[in-house]
């Protein structure tokens, strides 16, 4: 997920009644979880501990959970996934698998088994995936574990393939982007002026819509144990640089530009919607932040197109031995460079609000950022430019994915991302302003 998240346990959720997805309410009370499972496995002996493991949520239009809980004291994924529909059809389904919680109005099965990721049981085999190694390698490696890494149910999950010569990654989803997103990897990684390191993609199978990876072992950038302190800024930027002056020629498919008015649509059209149908009395800032928005786009100072990485928050950032390495490459777009600074500053604040932990030091990078970017690529990051991509970051993609997670205090830490972009369009991206409303 963008950022990770501790739950608490029967956590509150401040928002709206959602009369399409009305168990938002309820969706993290352990409790609640328990007795749903309970009526609709009566089979199973569900019980404590249990585990959010990820959460997307789309205001009157879908929510999917996956939950770690006790099986009999066996740990078990239990995946929890409703759109307004009539989820009764799925009581039998997937070989009776996908049982109703009524008291939800949703569907739920049990990891691997998901209706609409029929290749995710082959995906967890070893036995399966073993064969599947050995067609992607050339040698005859044997799995030992298959780990899911991520799972949103009924949309996506990334599973690590492990065994004595083999450490993979297999990224599987219900939307037919996995192999573009392949083509675009291998494009990246066959590149004859790439000098960043990446991971290499190895190869993408048609029958299960998965494609793979190999594993780049390290530590994600938003880690509690280096959140704003061990990021090494020189070398990140070393790495930013080499991605930027990438020649797009060739790309697969051409690459689509990343503009201010690309952005600013993305803000109003589409995130202020989900946070209003979510707080329909309003959000502290909202108003103000979008109009400030607007009224800073005319006249930024700009630096020249390059390729952006496009999605470069905390979790596609690892720190390994040999120093940062970029993941999730596969959607490469081009614009500003101020934009890929911005994302990733502002993902990172958000992981630290969400913490309530290295505030100041995540601000002070944040501030940092662009001077030692220009200082080692030599393209000058423009402090206007800079600070309307932070404030568009912070209001367009982490308020955003604060509300898709449901991060505990949703509603006070978005108030906090849409005032402090407002401090940041007035006064500039400095430690400063961008601790102006952290508690």
């Amino acid at each position: 997920m963008n950022v990770r998240v501790n739950y608490a346990r029967d956590e509150t959720i401040p928002v709206a009644p959602d009369p399409v997805v009305p168990c938002v309410s309820e969706i993290l009370d352990e409790n609640r979880l328990l007795e749903e499972l309970a009526r609709a496995f009566p089979e199973h002996s569900f019980s404590e501990p249990t585990k959010v493991l990820d959460v997307s949520y789309t205001p009157r239009r879908r929510l999917a959970a996956s939950f770690e809980v006790a099986d009999a004291g066996t740990p078990q994924i239990v995946a929890v996934r409703t759109d307004g529909t009539d989820s009764a059809g799925l009581e039998h389904d997937h070989n009776g698998a996908s049982r109703t919680l009524r008291g939800w109005g949703a569907a739920a099965w049990r990891y691997p088994s998901d209706p609409a990721l029929p290749a995710l049981t082959r995906l967890s085999d070893i036995t399966a995936m073993s064969g599947v190694v050995r067609w992607l390698t050339g040698t005859a490696s044997d799995v030992t574990d298959c780990i899911p890494l991520r799972y949103v149910p009924g949309e996506r999950c990334v599973i690590r393939t492990i065994g004595p010569d083999v450490d993979i990654v297999a990224r599987h989803s219900a939307h037919q982007d996995a192999q573009l997103g392949h083509e675009r990897l291998r494009w990246l990684w066959e590149h004859p002026a790439r000098s960043f390191r990446m991971a290499e993609p190895l190869g993408f199978d048609d029958r299960l819509k998965a494609r793979f990876e190999q594993t780049m072992t390290g530590r994600r950038s938003d880690g509690a144990s280096i959140l704003g302190r061990s990021i090494p800024l020189r070398q990140l930027c070393d790495e930013l640089g080499g991605l930027h002056t990438l020649p797009q020629a060739g790309a697969v498919p051409a690459l689509r530009k990343l503009g201010t008015g690309a952005i600013l649509g993305r803000v109003e059209r589409t995130v202020t919607r989900r946070l209003l149908l979510a707080f329909p009395r309003g959000l502290d800032g909202l108003t103000t932040s979008l109009q400030a928005l607007r009224a800073a786009t005319g006249g930024l100072s700009a630096s020249p197109d390059v390729m952006l990485h496009g999605d470069l928050h905390a979790g596609n950032l690892i720190l390994g031995e040999g120093g940062p390495v970029l993941v999730g490459l596969d959607g490469p777009t081009y614009g500003d460079p101020a934009f890929d600074l911005a994302l990733l500053g502002s993902s990172l604040f958000l992981a630290a609000l969400e913490r309530n932990a290295s505030v100041i030091r995540v601000a002070t990078m944040i501030e940092e950022l662009p001077w030692i970017y220009t200082e080692a690529t030599g393209t000058p990051i423009f402090g206007d430019t800079y600070a309307w991509h932070l404030a568009a970051a912070l209001v367009g993609w982490q308020a955003d994915i604060a509300l898709q997670v449901i991060v505990p205090r949703v509603d006070l830490l978005i108030a906090t991302l849409l005032n402090t972009a407002v401090t940041v369009l007035r006064d500039g991206a400095t430690a400063a302003s961008m601790t102006s409303f952290a508690d």
